[in-house]
């Protein structure tokens, strides 16, 4: 019983994301690669940060009112054999959404690399995807600890005075 409470639970979570993603991407858009949660990647090594919807507010109370805010769930949160039931709220994706008219989900299994490549910065709390988008030539803004943190073309943020201070480096190093 537990195990097809979780199951429909997921897949609920899973319709609800797809409900809301976009195809229409011919704009300029910051990365935003949602984390698996629960996982340390988020908690503790995201701080405040765990919360990805603070990531979301942030950029959207920073960036230029033309670029847009694009959103990849990690696709394993809807794997039906895992603890991801516990990672995500009904309304998670909603509550994302709701920031702002900008922001956009994308699906799931889009190709990362793709995203990364068309993106301004990617954005993520300490997962490889910024590790990635540095090695292809996109800056990462990364809003925890990870261990490439101090390579060229990665961003430790914390505020909105280190996206302040930091803007014009991340927008010429693409």
């Amino acid at each position: 019983i537990e195990r097809l409470k979780n199951f429909l639970y997921i897949k609920k979570l899973e319709n609800s994301y797809n409900s809301l993603i976009t195809k229409n991407l011919n704009q300029k858009y910051i990365f935003v690669a949602l984390h698996y949660q629960p996982e340390e990647t988020t908690t503790p090594t995201g701080g405040i940060f765990t919360n990805q919807e603070l990531i979301v507010n942030l950029l959207d109370s920073f960036l230029e009112k033309d670029i847009a805010i694009v959103v990849k769930e990690h696709k394993s949160q809807f794997y039906i054999y895992s603890e991801s039931a516990t990672g995500r709220s009904p309304n998670f994706y909603k509550n994302i959404l709701n920031i702002s008219s900008r922001v956009k989900f994308v699906d799931a299994n889009s190709d990362p690399f793709e995203l990364i490549d068309r993106a301004i910065a990617t954005v993520t709390v300490s997962s490889t995807v910024g590790w990635e988008s540095v090695i292809r030539g996109t800056p990462s803004l990364i809003f925890g600890r990870a261990w490439y943190e101090d390579m060229k073309g990665v961003y430790k943020i914390k505020s909105i005075e280190d996206l302040r201070n930091n803007w014009k480096m991340i927008i010429n190093d693409k």
